[in-house]
Formats: structure tokens, sequence, C-alpha cells
């Protein structure tokens, strides 16, 4: 059809290489947007629904999961499923301890407590979802003491170098562990933390997004 009313399209880019498939989703959401057409598509990528999408609707065994724009689906999740479908991020399980008007204070281990600016569950025990790339990782003794809500200190259990982002993967005293996305800075020549080191994990609470368990 020269001038479909919709376009419909499933896994269009599927067998093409990474760099191809990159540049053809640039160019196919500027034609889309050029011929004003309604364009549904189904893909697996994740990033490439981030990429092209006005709205995202995230199924799961064939019922819907969440819909909403990138920035929905990507920063408020709205359960476990979502948030570990849409991106990598890091879950933790904990008690209320205490609430303070919208928000509360959630205990997730003897040594990490996360202070939450928005919370509406009722029950006393929650799951939080806080996004790698928000954490912001230091030396020991150039942070100030990780005895406050949304701080922790961890060693390094692996680290690994992709380019334009290291990767983190910390172990905390009581064995859970947290993911780190840190962007390379073009004068920093490699990983900035080796594996054992000793580090101190902190974020700031409006990355604390309380989140449905199943």
């Amino acid at each position: 059809m020269i001038e479909p009313a919709m376009l419909l399209l499933d896994e269009p880019l599927g067998a093409l290489d990474k760099g191809l498939r990159e540049s053809m989703q640039v160019e196919l959401r500027a034609l889309q947007r050029r011929l004003g057409l309604t364009t549904i598509m189904v893909t697996h990528d994740q990033d490439e629904a981030l990429t092209m999408a006005d709205k995202i609707v995230v199924m799961r065994d064939g019922k819907l999961e969440q819909v909403g724009s990138a920035t929905e689906i990507y920063q408020r999740p709205a359960s476990k499923f979502v948030a570990q479908f849409i991106g990598a991020s890091n879950l933790f399980e904990g008690l209320i301890e205490q609430r303070n008007g919208s928000g509360a204070v959630i205990r997730v281990s003897p040594e990490l407590s996360l202070q939450v600016d928005q919370i509406t569950q009722s029950a006393s025990d929650v799951m939080v979802s806080i996004r790698p790339e928000a954490i912001f990782v230091e030396r020991v003794g150039q942070s100030p003491t990780a005895q406050r809500a949304n701080s922790v200190t961890a060693r390094v259990d692996q680290a690994i170098y992709r380019g334009f982002v290291s990767h983190y993967y910390l172990k905390t005293p009581s064995g859970g562990q947290i993911i780190v996305f840190e962007q390379n800075q073009s004068q920093q020549a490699g990983l900035r933390y080796a594996v054992g080191e000793e580090v101190v994990a902190r974020w700031e609470s409006p990355s604390n997004h309380v989140i449905a368990r199943h």
C-alpha cells in the first residue's frame, strides 16, 4: 500500500546487525513522524522500544503489564516484571520503619535504609527499584559516612569496562548485590575501581521507586 492508514511492523529490524539496526531505528522514527503515520511495532528489544516509541505497551503472558511513555516505563515501572524487563534495575525488599508525610524510611538490611519520597502502599513490606546509572560510587574516605539513608559501604565484586560505560557489581556486608553503571569520561583511562576495593555507593531519594512485587 502506498498510503496506508496504519503501519503494522512485527520485528522489522530483527535480522540486522547492531550498527545498521540502530541507524534504521532513527531513520524509521524520522520517516514515521514525517509521514504522520500511526505505527504499531512489536519488538523484544527494549532499547528499540525506548528509542522509537511515543507510547510503550509492556505485555506479559498475553496481558497488559504497563502502558506509558518511554520515560514513565523506564523511570516509574509499575511492577518487578517491568523493572527487570526494561533495562537493568536494583531491587530491594524491606520493611517500613517510619512514615514521614507522603514518604517513608525503609529498612533493607542492618547497613542499608532507603528514604522514599512517595509511597502509597499500606503494607509494611515493600519493594524498591533503583536504576544502576542513578548510583554514585566513591572510595571510602572520599564520601561522608555511609550510615545514612540511600548510602552503603560495599566491596567491588566485579568490574567490567564497556567503552563509554563501566559496570560495577558491588557486594554489601549482608550479601546483597548492587549494580552500578558509571559513564567513563574522555580523560579516564579505564576502570576507576578494582575488584576487592571497598567503596561507598550512594544515591538521591528521588531515584527510589516503590513497585509491585509481581
